[in-house]
């Protein structure tokens, strides 16, 4: 609950006042003609009547609220109450009063998304992801390559089935209809989760999953599945749980890892659903991002095979051009690839039911500093000097909060200009 108003703009701060009674005597309508807000701008808000006793101080203060339909009318300066007065000696004029209201989800969701994005760069997501080094080119456009690692959703759901358990782990499997699912992922983060499909396990059996093929941007997938027979929340299988087939070929299979090449994640099977307290699906595709800056570049010597091998390139090696671009100083090889360190924004929300790891003081702070903002900019109404004092206060709050919770990131090496020495060599040959 805040307040959203007092005495009109150039007045000095305090609370408005009645500017005549109700002719019809009633205790549910009082006036204030003064008002320059537009019709129903205060529906649903409260309404403090003799504040501090202000108005009178041989009088309580007391709480009503204004009706949320037709609550104010501007014409008439009519405020209309959803409980009578106690008596008529509150609705005389000169009476005190202050108005309260809150803010709704949706101005909320705007108010926190806003706080999530200006909280870059102290709050960022950390985005790694690789390209393969090309010889026919020194010039990379890792804005172009970021671009990439949007995801789709899935739209069909993971092919599932129970066979009998082959032996080897313990089963720990309970009977009945399990709900099987999967994500994809790469280095942006994780889609929303599949379709399900459903898997009636008996004793004895364990779940297998069959092969799923991926996008080229995508990296692998999570796997899905109720901890409790029967119930609908999902849960993330542990990969390191499962056990996948031997390798065909001398191609290493790894679970829930794509083949570089064919960009399909190997058979699975589990012998056990997920544990209670693991992890549970995100709320939005996290693959949605705005890259803004580049921190470091690595380059990888075992491309397509893991575990990842990476030596820093030498800062001298290469440089950014302008924009999203950068150029190295050497010849590329398409046995290796170059690993780009970059930072983005937080995602912000897509709807009111969405979940973020944010920390709660930033989007509160961040976003009351947002609203009294917007208010104070765009209102014609009372005590904006009020809601600029309110907007300074938040705003102060918002800048410790960041540096508070400011996370670390790859720091960019001072480089020096590249030199060739290949003519200086030359002249001993």
């Amino acid at each position: 609950m805040n307040l959203w108003a007092g005495k009109v703009d150039g007045q000095a701060p305090g609370p408005g006042t009645f500017s005549s009674v109700d002719p019809q005597g009633s205790l549910y309508v009082v006036y204030d003609v003064n008002r320059p807000e537009s019709d129903n701008s205060f529906n649903g808000a409260y309404m403090v009547i003799n504040p501090g006793g202000t108005g009178n101080s041989n009088l309580s203060t007391i709480w009503r609220k204004i009706a949320d339909d037709q609550g104010f009318v501007n014409k008439t300066g009519a405020f209309t109450l959803t409980a009578p007065l106690p008596s008529g000696s509150y609705a005389v004029q000169g009476m005190t009063y202050e108005l309260y209201n809150q803010f709704t989800p949706e101005q909320w969701l705007l108010a926190v998304n806003n706080a999530l994005r200006t909280s870059y760069p102290q709050r960022h997501r950390l985005i790694t992801f690789e390209a393969a080094e090309d010889p026919g080119t020194r010039f990379y456009d890792w804005g172009r390559f970021a671009s990439g690692l949007s995801l789709t959703d899935p739209g069909s759901a993971p092919t599932a089935s129970a066979i009998t358990d082959p032996g080897g782990k313990t089963n720990t499997w309970a009977p009945g209809v399990y709900n099987i699912a999967y994500s994809i992922t790469n280095a942006a983060g994780e889609t929303l989760v599949s379709p399900t499909t459903s898997v009636t396990i008996n004793a004895g059996q364990v779940l297998q999953i069959s092969p799923i093929t991926v996008p080229d941007a995508a990296i692998g997938v999570n796997y899905w599945c109720n901890s409790d027979a029967g119930t609908s929340d999902l849960s993330q299988f542990s990969v390191g749980n499962g056990i996948i087939p031997p390798p065909s070929g001398n191609v290493a299979q790894y679970p829930g890892v794509a083949d570089p090449t064919t960009f399909i994640v190997p058979q699975i099977q589990f012998w056990g659903p997920p544990g209670r307290l693991a992890r549970r699906p995100v709320d939005f595709n996290t693959t949605t991002l705005d890259v803004l800056s580049l921190k470091g570049l690595k380059r990888r010597i075992n491309r397509g095979q893991y575990p990842e091998r990476y030596i820093d390139l030498n800062p001298n090696w290469w440089r950014e051009t302008g924009g999203r671009n950068i150029q190295i100083y050497y010849d590329g090889n398409d046995q290796y690839a170059l690993k780009f360190e970059c930072i983005s924004p937080v995602r912000p929300l897509s709807g009111e039911t969405d979940n973020t790891d944010e920390p709660l003081e930033i989007m509160i702070a961040g976003g009351m500093y947002y609203l009294w903002n917007v208010l104070s900019m765009s209102g014609s109404a009372q005590n904006v000097t009020i809601w600029q004092a309110e907007a300074k206060i938040a705003e102060a709050r918002f800048n410790k909060a960041r540096n508070y919770y400011q996370m670390g990131t790859p720091r960019k090496t001072m480089r020096t200009p590249f030199i060739s020495i290949r003519n200086r060599w030359d002249n001993f040959s």
